[in-house]
């Protein structure tokens, strides 16, 4: 059994774009940058003989969309409308609405192929999480991180390995969008 997602990753030169801003905002206990990445689908964990099913899934949503462009807008305590349990660098929301197409799709060809996990039935926020904490939120305000953008060039499938000093994150394949 692997614990496994379908994420977008983002490229070096973005992630040092995001150190750079987070050095500025204050010397937090931030998720280091190798395991930055924007969740489309979350599948928990999953037996060997599902990996053909979801890698077709994947393969499928590739052929369908063009390279999105991700664009991110501010950096906000997450998730909005409940208590802060993380910081997020928010992507816009034409982001979201085009991420949460190409997750609709790949949930829909999921179970298609009889791939069982957990559908999240809120509305999709694009995001990525730069801390997690349990107790009192950091103090910092909304801050917005200016044109701050990448086009993707692939849908990963990756592999969680929780461990005591934090999750490790393997790609395991990369599926290429359409050019």
């Amino acid at each position: 059994m692997k614990r496994l997602f379908i994420a977008i990753n983002l490229p070096d030169e973005v992630k040092n774009k995001i150190e750079q801003i987070t050095k500025q905002i204050a010397d937090f206990h931030w998720i280091p940058s190798k395991n930055w990445h924007l969740t489309l689908v979350f599948l928990g964990y999953q037996p060997d003989e599902a990996i053909i099913p979801i890698l077709e899934s994947i393969k499928k949503a590739g052929q369908n969309f063009s390279a999105p462009t991700v664009e991110f807008e501010k950096i906000i305590y997450g998730p909005p409308n409940k208590p802060p349990r993380m910081v997020w660098l928010n992507c816009t929301k034409q982001t979201s609405k085009i991420l949460g197409e190409i997750k609709n799709k790949l949930e829909n060809d999921l179970i298609a192929n009889r791939v069982r996990f957990k559908i999240e039935n809120r509305p999709f926020n694009s995001h990525l999480t730069l801390m997690r904490f349990s107790n009192d939120p950091p103090i910092l305000s909304s801050q917005s991180v200016g044109n701050l953008n990448f086009t993707s060039q692939s849908i990963d499938l990756m592999e969680s390995r929780l461990k005591p000093s934090g999750a490790e994150y393997d790609i395991l394949t990369r599926v290429d969008f359409i050019k």
